[in-house]
Formats: C-alpha cells, structure tokens, sequence
C-alpha cells in the first residue's frame, strides 16, 4: 500500500486499509455465491453462458461506475495516489465476479493468463487445466443431449412421408419466429466449433490442453460421450436378429449344450455373414451418429475398452437367454433333451420377444 506523510497520518492510513480489507472480505464471499451461479451456467451449454454472461456484463457496467463516483469522493479524503489503488483492486474484484476482465473468458474463469504460467507450479496448472475441461464437457453433455431430444421428438411427430414434408416447409419460419436454433444438424456436426466461440478459445488451443492432460483432442471427447450410448443402441438394433436366429430349427439344435458365450459366438458369425452384402461399416457409423468408421472404433475403445464388434459380441452374449436346461445331467444329452432344450429356451426367446415389441 502507498504509505503518505503529511496532513494524512499513520493512524488514518491503517483506519483506511482495516476498512478496505474488511471491505473486500465481504466482496470475497459475494464472489464465491457467484461463482456457484456461474458454474450452473455451463450445464446450460452456450445459451446458458452466453445469458449469464450478458447478465453480469450489464451489471459490471453498473459496478464500474459506481466505483468511479468512490474513487472521486476517495481522492478528496486521501492521497490520489492510494484512492487509485483501492479503485484497482476494487475493479479487479468487479471483473473476477462479473466475467468481463479485457480478457478471453476461458482465462477469466481458470486463471490460466498468459503471464501467470511462470508462477505455477505443474500440478497446479494441470488442475486449472482439468477445470477448464470439465466446464466444457459439461456444455458438450448439453449440446448433444438437446440435439438428441430433438431427434427424438422429430421422430415421434413424423406420421408419414406427407407430415414430414409439411414440417420441414415450415422449420425454418417457425423456428425463426420463436427464436429457437435453425442450425441444421448433420451426423458431422460437433459443439464443439460453437462452445469455443462462447468461451472464447481458439478451437486448436482447447485441443492442445485438453491433449496435454488426457492424450485425447477435444473432438476425441465429443465422441467419447456420444459412444457412452453404444451398447444400449446395439442391444436395440440386435434383439430382433437374436429373436430370428433363434427362429431357426437348425439354430436350436446347435444351441442345446452350449453355454451362453458359445451361442453368443455363433450368433456373431451369423449377423457378419448377413453383413457380407449391402453393409458398409462407413454408413454403420453414420446410422450410430459418427462420421467414420475410425471414428467410431476410436470412441468405443475410449469409452469401453473394445471395439465396436467386441462390444456388439459382449451385447449378443446378454441378449441370449438363460437356459439351465442347456446341459444334460452328467454332462451327457440325451436324445429327450432337444425338447428340453427348446422348452426352455422357448420361455426365455418369449420374454426376450417380449422386451423387443414396440409398446
């Protein structure tokens, strides 16, 4: 603190300073109650940032002047030369609440300035770092999952060809009207481009810290998250083959004795049979919400660990009924069992039916 002799004592200086520091004590804890309401913006995604931020903009606006009128009753009590330092710090307190420091956002909100990274230590960076990824994810989680509701609801108002039609003549003008997104979302679309323009990152330099700390690019977690779907989406898709192969007479008899992965093996070899002609894994990863194969297989193993086929293989040995009836008594099937064998397996091929049918 600037220390004046002269007509401004020792014991008025310490009067100001107890004050202030009492004063920004009291700020401080403001700034924890917002900084709660910040981080519930990202679970908003970019509308929610982008609305909070417009909000404490405003509302800096307002502080700023409030700290200029301070500053011109301060200079008439004290020193020019210490009013202009409470008026710093007080600014700096303003601009940490309120998001609108002459810098990026995501630099307001981890901290990670440029002439700060001397002064840290590796452990703490990797932290600041980490922090600014989870508000990201947290954006991306709510991108997708609009995007998902979206599709769903498309789907469920589609009646036919001709409602169909009728609603795409009209998207545009109504989404228009009510201010809703008129954004058209292909399988290569990503939030990512549109969340590095809210937080105010260049999508490379969210890519290179996301990389120093995890190995992944940010596109790498975008997928990641979209393949946390994949076995529901393959359980889904491979009930109705299970339920056909199962159809089969011949299939029955190979089934009897087996055990649950043994079937599940045979059922695989099945379904990549019927894959041989008018398959192509590039339109499979279309139709599961990628826009590569690679990128497919890549998001499986950072999700689960497996490759897409491995996670389907997994998938078919769950769907596949439990049948105690399978084995024989001393490990020996008797000619009897075949009707055992279908029996039981029967039951369990109804409520798996039964799982599979619409409604």
């Amino acid at each position: 603190m600037w220390h004046v002799e002269g007509a401004f004592s020792d014991e008025m200086h310490e009067k100001v300073i107890v004050a202030f520091e009492k004063e920004m004590q009291e700020e401080g804890a403001k700034a924890a109650a917002m900084e709660a309401q910040n981080e519930a913006s990202f679970s908003l995604g970019t509308p929610g940032v982008f609305e909070r931020r417009r909000m404490l903009n405003a509302g800096f606006g307002e502080r700023s002047g409030a700290i200029a009128d301070r500053y011109s009753e301060e200079t008439e009590q004290m020193p020019e030369q210490l009013a202009a330092e409470l008026q710093d710090r007080r600014l700096a307190a303003a601009g940490t609440q309120h998001w609108a420091l002459n810098a990026p956002l995501w630099m307001q909100m981890s901290g990670l300035y440029p002439q700060s990274h001397r002064e840290m230590s590796p452990n703490e960076r990797a932290g600041r770092i980490r922090g600014l990824l989870r508000r990201a994810e947290r954006m991306i989680r709510w991108a997708l999952g609009q995007r998902q509701k979206a599709e769903g609801e498309r789907q469920m108002a589609e009646g036919g060809e001709q409602k169909a039609e009728t609603a795409t003549a009209t998207a545009s003008a109504s989404a228009t009207e009510s201010g809703d997104s008129v954004i058209e979302q292909t399988v290569i679309w990503s939030p990512v481009r549109e969340i590095c323009v809210y937080l105010e990152i260049p999508q490379r330099v969210l890519s290179g810290l996301c990389r120093e700390i995890t190995g992944m690019s940010i596109e790498n977690v975008v997928d990641r998250i979209r393949a946390e779907k994949l076995r529901a989406e393959f359980a889904k898709r491979l009930k109705a083959f299970v339920l056909e192969w199962f159809s089969v007479a011949e299939n029955w008899r190979k089934s009897v004795g087996k055990k649950r992965a043994e079937i599940a093996d045979m059922i695989f070899a099945a379904l990549k049979s019927s894959r041989r002609t008018r398959f192509h894994r590039t339109q499979w990863a279309f139709e599961l919400g990628f826009s590569s194969y690679q990128r497919l297989f890549r998001a499986a193993l950072l999700s689960e660990g497996l490759t897409p086929h491995q996670m389907e293989m997994d998938v078919l040995e769950e769907l596949v009924p439990e049948d105690e009836g399978a084995t024989c008594v001393g490990g020996q099937n008797q000619k009897a069992d075949g009707g055992m064998q279908k029996t039981a397996t029967d039951s369990g091929a109804e409520s798996l039916y039964k799982e599979a049918k619409p409604g």
